[in-house]
């Protein structure tokens, strides 16, 4: 109990620290202060934390992308699933992943925290479309939907498109439902949260996809760097 308590604890700090770094220039200050210290401070294990940095514009191209494969729309839920499959995949080959979102382990299955907000969230009051809704509507009836025919990919590598392509044919025939069967059933990492959410660790993704803890370790170390140096030059902006 314990133990769950302190991973919801540092997943909702960085989930905080992810939003000061895009508000205000004392907010990536605090942001900068944040990191410095969350980067030394060591988990559960005695190790550092994996927090990649959500990245707004390459998670709206890789949905468009599987919503253009889709006849330009789909359901929310298992689009929410082929992301999350398509990090995974992408932690596995690349040990980085597309989205850079935070996941956790709800009802049905594992979902990307800051994609659902997206997709519960209107638009802006002032008027100004933030990224994501430019290209992707709010739902209707459960389902999501290009807003543009032609979206833009110049975000994602080529590696990128062809696994979220490869992951797409993979599961095109399945609905929301199979989709939160199989990733009950076949990942290891979803926790039953028993109606409220759990966080999902990269390093706890990683280990399932067999990545060795020294692997763990130098990919630990690298993104805290570079999250580091990132939070350093937001403060120059």
């Amino acid at each position: 109990m314990m133990v769950d308590l302190l991973v919801r604890i540092e997943w909702i700090l960085a989930y905080i620290a992810a939003i000061l770094i895009d508000i205000t220039p004392g907010g990536r200050i605090i942001c900068l202060t944040f990191y410095n210290f969350m980067i030394n401070f060591p988990n559960r294990n005695g190790m550092k934390m994996i927090r990649f940095q959500f990245n707004e514009a390459k998670t709206t191209q890789a949905t468009a992308l599987l919503l253009k494969e889709n006849g330009g729309k789909m359901n929310y839920m298992k689009i929410i699933k082929l992301l999350y499959l398509a990090d995974r995949e992408a932690l596995s080959r690349w040990a980085r992943p597309i989205t850079g979102d935070s996941y956790v382990s709800m009802d049905n299955g594992p979902v990307l925290s800051k994609v659902l907000d997206k997709i519960n969230s209107g638009r802006n009051p002032s008027g100004i479309k933030p990224y994501w809704h430019k290209y992707i509507s709010s739902p209707e009836g459960y389902k999501i939907k290009l807003l543009k025919r032609e979206p833009r990919f110049d975000e994602l590598s080529k590696r990128e498109k062809e696994l979220l392509l490869s992951i797409f044919e993979k599961y095109k025939e399945y609905d929301q439902w199979q989709m939160v069967k199989i990733c009950h059933d076949t990942l290891p990492e979803w926790r039953d949260p028993e109606g409220t959410s759990i966080p999902i660790r990269i390093e706890d993704i990683l280990r399932e996809v067999n990545k060795t803890e020294k692997d763990i370790s130098l990919i630990e170390e690298e993104v805290a760097n570079l999250n580091y140096v990132r939070a350093i030059l937001s403060t120059e902006q």
